[in-house]
């Protein structure tokens, strides 16, 4: 086993120590907590990077380590940690992602007051590297759990002061997602063999002892996972809770984005995906929900250009799972990191010193999320345009559409934001910006010049389609459009279409109201009009249809027995005519 691969279950326990040292010494020596943290983060980013070395260069195994965990009669329980290609690439991402953010926080904020938060990020982190070293079901669980409660702790701490709203609307969507994802585990548990407990990985279920589940269980199971990994994104039913968040430290949109919304609800679809890929209605639901998240929050930002900041995050979620839904894996991974990355870039280009430098790297992250050539971004829709043009012309020209909506937005966004943010000077730290900026030119570079193989290596198989003529005219096209009219939309002259746009909304709102009054009152009419056919029918089956059986009664009551005899006879006789008449005959 190579030496840092075999070291690699040391990255949790780094972190869980930062987060121990915030329990103990956070407020009482706050500057040795964050020397602490900072150089415990810097030896877990330290073996990440070495583990990333040694999986370039060594063909190593993916089981790593397990042990007997619970023996019950002849069933043995093992847990572990899993380390493969992909999990190697997200601890790198998790671990360079953390130390970015730590030196933000020593640059940016007061020492004192942010001493207990680096011990919440620990937890944060301790959470995210089990998760993606996870082999058993119930210690991924155990750590999204753990991951969401230390988020629910950022938002709660007094520091930040954000809203009860904001974290009761968190909590209750993420709630939801566990509910929905337990209803996956019980499925699941029914259809084990003697309902047994022992969940290993998905994957591993699905290619061993259930080859014979009906396809009905597989819907249930996989699009539980899809929505479980929806509802913690935020993509519903609490969409733009993160607007309640307060907006003087915006360092906690940035970790809450990157490691709740953004990495754990793609790393469920990662994780899960051979259930998932395998229902064809799961993977529709994802190609709808992804291209509806764009293209609405696009128009929403349209309309409310102050909360930008909320749409923008969805729409890089919706294009995650947009691919997703097309089996573009190479393209999630990547794309995923590509946002984290730009999210470090963009938030701590504010707070450096205005350079020459600085703004370059912030240019290279904004036109990398856009897609504009020739930086990497572009070459990935590029990459997703040709792979989905391939499957469908109807996808392929919704595709189209996703991307120019992609680029409109993140043009509006990240215009206004520098219009907004970069005016003031601060001193800070160069390279905090530009390394994560080379970075991004670097996989911008990989990705073009040899992408097939970075699909092999994460994943053992190329699923996107190589550099073609059409598809790179169309995605320049469709790029160059989005970045027309969010550049005029952009402009002061644009105020005004601005304003009418809101005016619109607001007319559109003002005759659903009352269209929906009319429906109220249709409705009602419709009840009242129900009413009076159901006395109708109750007066005739009551009243009027008895009627002359009442007076044929009454005769035959007060007449003699011949007489009645007779009136017996005649009513045969007419009966009989008439259903002999009716018969014809």
């Amino acid at each position: 086993m190579p030496a840092y691969s075999d070291l690699v279950w040391i990255i949790p326990i780094l972190y869980g120590c930062i987060f121990l040292l915030g329990l103990t010494i956070g407020r009482s020596n706050q500057s040795t907590m964050v020397a602490s943290s900072l150089i415990l983060s810097a030896a877990a980013c330290v073996i990440a990077i070495g583990v990333i070395w040694e999986r370039t260069r060594i063909q190593a195994e993916d089981y790593s380590f397990d042990f007997d965990w619970l023996i019950v009669g002849d069933t043995i329980y093992r847990i572990g940690y899993e380390l493969n290609n992909l999990s190697a690439w997200l601890l790198i991402l998790i671990t360079g992602v953390n130390l970015l953010l730590l030196c933000l926080l020593y640059h940016k904020e007061a020492k004192q007051e942010l001493a207990s938060i680096y011990g919440y990020i620990g937890l944060l982190l301790f959470a995210a590297s089990g998760l993606v070293l996870a082999d058993h079901m119930l210690t991924f669980l155990a750590c999204a759990i753990l991951m969401n409660c230390s988020i629910f702790l950022l938002l709660s701490h007094p520091v930040y002061g954000s809203k009860p709203k904001a974290a009761f609307r968190y909590i209750t969507a993420q709630l939801f997602g566990y509910v929905v994802f337990f209803i996956a585990l019980t499925g699941l548990y029914w259809y084990m063999p003697n309902h047994s407990l022992q969940f290993t990985m998905i994957e591993t279920i699905f290619s061993g002892p259930a080859l014979d589940f009906t396809y009905r269980m597989k819907v249930i199971i996989a699009g539980a996972f899809v929505v479980s990994a929806l509802l913690l994104s935020g993509m519903f039913p609490y969409t733009y809770w993160m607007k309640h968040v307060e907006m003087e430290r915006p360092i906690l949109r940035v970790v809450i984005y990157c490691f709740g919304n953004a990495l754990l609800p793609v790393y469920i679809l990662l994780r899960f995906q051979v259930i998932i890929t395998g229902v064809n209605d799961v993977m529709l639901l994802c190609k709808v929900v992804g291209a509806t998240a764009v293209i609405w929050c696009t128009l929403r930002m349209l309309f409310n250009a102050q909360q930008a900041l909320v749409y923008i995050g969805m729409i890089l979620i919706g294009m995650i799972i947009y691919a997703y839904g097309h089996e573009a894996y190479a393209y999630v991974l990547i794309q995923l990191t590509v946002i984290m990355l730009s999210i470090i870039v963009i938030y701590g280009s504010i707070l450096q010193a205005s350079s020459t430098v600085v703004f370059g790297a912030f240019l290279i992250a904004v036109l990398t999320l856009i897609g504009v050539p020739p930086l990497g971004g572009y070459w990935m829709q590029q990459s997703l345009v040709a792979t989905i043009g391939a499957e469908s012309n109807g996808w392929y020209v919704v595709t189209l559409l996703v991307v120019m909506c992609s680029a409109l937005a993140s043009t509006i966004y990240f215009t206004t934001y520098w219009k907004k943010q970069f005016k003031l000077t601060r001193r800070g730290i160069i390279a905090i910006v530009a390394w994560p900026s080379l970075l991004l030119i670097v996989l911008g570079l990989l990705w073009l010049v040899n992408s097939d193989r970075m699909e092999l290596w994460l994943f053992g198989r190329v699923t996107m389609e190589s550099m073609r003529l059409v598809p790179m005219l169309l995605t320049m096209l469709s790029v160059a459009i989005g970045v027309v009219i969010a550049w005029l939309f952009s402009e002061r002259i644009t105020e005004a279409f601005s304003s009418s746009l809101h005016n619109i909304d607001e007319r559109f709102r003002h005759y659903a109201e009352k269209l929906s009054a009319k429906i109220v009152r249709l409705g009602s009419l419709i009840v009242r009009f129900g009413q009076l056919i159901e006395r109708v029918i109750v007066q005739i089956l009551t009243v009027w249809l008895p009627y002359p059986f009442r007076n044929i009664s009454r005769a035959g009551a007060q007449a003699s027995n011949w007489i009645s005899i007779g009136m017996v006879a005649a009513i045969t006789v007419l009966v009989t005519a008439l259903w002999y008449g009716l018969r014809g005959g």
